[in-house]
This record gives C-alpha cells, sequence and structure tokens, in this order.
C-alpha cells in the first residue's frame, strides 16, 4: 500500500484555490486533494485514497467517477480493485 502524507497533500490546496478563483478549475477540496493524491501516487487503488484521506470507498468513487467524466483521471480495473492514473495534460495545472 502507498503511503500518502495527507497534511502534505492539504498543504498545497491553497494553490488550487488560487487557480478556481481565476475561473479554470472548478473542483471541490475533495476533488482537489484526490487529483493531487494520484498525480504523486500514478495507479493507486481507490481503497488506498480512501484510507488515506479517511473517507469511504464509496464517497471517493463518486468523486472519482466525477473526475474521470471531466478528463482528469482514468480507472483501470484490476482484478478485485480499480487503479486510479492521471491524465497528465489535464493535471498539469494542479
Amino acid at each position: 500500500m502507498a503511503t500518502v502524507n495527507i497534511n502534505d497533500v492539504l498543504t498545497s490546496r491553497a494553490r488550487v484555490n488560487r487557480v478556481q478563483e481565476r475561473g479554470k478549475l472548478h473542483l471541490s477540496d475533495t476533488q482537489a486533494d484526490i487529483v493531487r493524491i494520484v498525480k504523486r501516487i500514478p495507479g493507486i487503488t481507490v481503497g488506498e485514497i480512501a484510507t488515506a484521506m479517511k473517507r469511504r470507498p464509496n464517497v471517493i468513487s463518486y468523486h472519482l467517477k466525477l473526475l474521470r467524466d471531466g478528463g482528469l483521471v482514468r480507472l483501470e480495473e484490476d482484478g478485485r480493485h480499480v487503479r486510479v492514473y492521471p491524465i497528465e495534460s489535464a493535471v498539469a495545472m494542479i
């Protein structure tokens, strides 16, 4: 299991909020945190993200589907797990 320091992820939230103010990005704090985790650890599973963020996997799955539909991440089934990868060109601004 990958180790994520959630405090590192949350400290960069202010940068995302500045981008949001310019109208370039419309992500919730949860979605922005997920994107930063996935960008840092490509291939992380939904369960690992949920554990790192202290959220339920179904909440993470909901946000991941929105991020996938928005073209920021791609989801791959790997047996019983779903792995999450960033779409590099889309998440470069975060």
